[in-house]
């Protein structure tokens, strides 16, 4: 039987299970079963109040009347009873214990196939100007013994199956005059109950209406991930996934509809903060320790469930201060041609500072001096020196490239005819995209950059340190005209290509 601390997991399933199959020597093949979702049980100790009234007892985590609450057992060498209730009143905001006169025995040991017993439980509370009355009887028949298999797993075990009568009352007294409200809770229980395991292989409960009977099935597992085509489609996204110890994140939740959440976060060594609990939709929360974070987000609708999870999600690490570094895409190019810088920094930079000298440059795109990865014009001819400057909690460093970027002056069409030095470009049309550009007077000692803008500007194709007179491109993009600059000592010089 459990025990304060067990947590037990299950699976709720769909599907019939035959019920009326038993006796001696029973092979039982539920291994078809699907699961819809997956939960825990959770037995503690009796919290504040519970335990003056339920004092040796456990208690088993529950929803009492829409509630949540416990429900209360006593576990012997001769028996297992449930004790009681209890749950918090919603208009009194008081937790109210509820314990059975006459407890509700639901085995009695040993359990040996063909054993009976038959037992009465009663439970009787006034709560404020109302009543509950819990009152039943149960029967219980080890009616079968053999071999059972789920899809957790296969179990020699018995059958135990519990007739219950039970009639619950709520009654509230409102103006002297004393309103009963009867439940009706009469149902079979069958559970498969295996030696050393806690809580039953698989349990059917079965109730009966005046639309039929139904079958709630639920079974031993262990955890799973479950999704429900109909439940909520859980999303989020943190705010920063590479940090140091001791920085907070936001997490925020982009799940649709109205859903209540839970997040789960391990390691534990973590804290909510800002007024965030683990039922927040978006929670802040910082890190305490170095190390891997995985997250789940678990989200329940009307219609069910979904929980999603992000394995190592977050990356928290003890903080170094970074060493600065970078590159440029190419080095040798034009006044007002654009570069694109890329920060190649260790140990986890959080800020930027761009420097160049001179200072004649211009940010292109949206971005600019505080940039991770910025992209800069360069609107004067002569060469600059560029410096990064990386920081992080731990301190900056910088890394300068002295004379860095040559730009040198822009050569139109017009001017080329002037050199003399036609660009050559085979075929053009292209209809593949495929062109061969000569470069006149290239060597194995000079270099050259070419750089393949749209018509809007944006750069397309971009490749320095060309140092040969014939350059193979494929330009893969769709059909249209393109600005073709190719940067030599001489200047830059500017053709179309044109792609069918």
């Amino acid at each position: 039987m459990p025990a304060s601390g067990d947590e037990l997991y299950f699976s709720n399933a769909t599907g019939k299970v035959d019920d009326s199959t038993t006796g001696a020597n029973v092979t039982w093949d539920y291994s078809s079963l699907t699961p819809t979702n997956n939960d825990t049980i959770k037995y503690v100790s009796p919290p504040s109040l519970y335990a003056l009234v339920f004092f040796g007892n456990i208690a088993q985590k529950a929803t009492i009347l829409g509630q949540k609450g416990y429900n209360f057992f006593a576990s012997g060498s001769g028996s297992y009873s449930q004790t009681g209730t209890g749950f918090k009143i919603p208009f009194l905001n008081v937790d109210a214990p509820l314990k059975y006169s006459d407890a509700d025995e639901v085995y009695k040991f040993p359990l040996t196939y063909g054993d009976t017993l038959k037992d009465s439980f009663y439970l009787k509370q006034a709560i404020g100007a109302g009543k509950i009355v819990f009152a039943g009887s149960r029967k219980t028949v080890v009616d079968g013994y053999g071999k059972i298999t789920t899809p957790y797993g296969t179990f020699n075990c018995i059958r135990v199956k519990s007739t219950v009568r039970e009639r619950d009352t709520i009654s509230y007294t409102v103006f002297s005059i004393k309103i009963p409200v009867p439940y009706n809770n009469d149902r079979v229980e069958y559970k498969w109950l295996a030696k050393g395991q806690k809580n039953p292989i698989l349990q059917v409960d079965v109730s009966t209406s005046f639309l039929g009977s139904t079958q709630t099935i639920t079974y031993k597992d262990s955890a799973r991930i479950i999704y429900n085509p109909n439940g909520p489609k859980p999303n989020f996204t943190a705010s920063d996934s590479v940090i140091y110890t001791g920085d907070s994140i936001n997490i925020k939740n982009n799940t649709n509809g109205f859903n209540t959440y839970v997040w789960d976060i391990t390691p534990t060594s973590h804290t909510y903060v800002s007024g965030s609990t683990t039922a927040t939709a978006s929670p802040n929360i910082r890190f305490d320790k170095a190390g891997k974070y995985s997250v789940s987000l678990r989200a329940t609708g009307f219609t069910g469930r979904n929980t999603l999870t992000k394995k190592d999600y977050i990356i928290v690490k003890d903080a170094i201060a970074p060493l600065a570094d970078f590159k440029a895409d190419h080095t040798y190019t034009g006044n007002q041609q654009t570069v694109f810088f890329t920060d190649l920094s260790s140990n986890v930079p959080k800020t930027w500072l761009w420097k160049f000298s001179p200072i004649t440059v211009t940010f292109m795109d949206g971005t600019g001096d505080t940039s991770r990865n910025p992209h800069v014009r360069f609107d004067s001819v002569g060469k600059y020196s560029v410096t990064l400057y990386a920081g992080n909690k731990a301190g900056t460093s910088n890394s300068n490239k002295s004379d860095y970027i040559t730009v040198v002056k822009g050569v139109g069409i017009e001017e080329i005819s002037n050199y003399n030095l036609p660009l050559q470009i085979q075929p053009n049309p292209s209809l593949d995209g495929r062109f061969i550009i000569q470069i006149p007077e290239q060597g194995k000692n000079n270099s050259s950059t070419i750089i393949i803008t749209d018509i809007t500007g944006k750069k397309v194709f971009a490749e320095a340190s060309i140092n040969k007179e014939s350059f193979e491109l494929k330009l893969n993009q769709p059909k249209g005209v393109y600005l073709i600059n190719v940067v030599t000592a001489k200047g830059v010089y500017v053709g179309k290509l044109v792609v069918l």
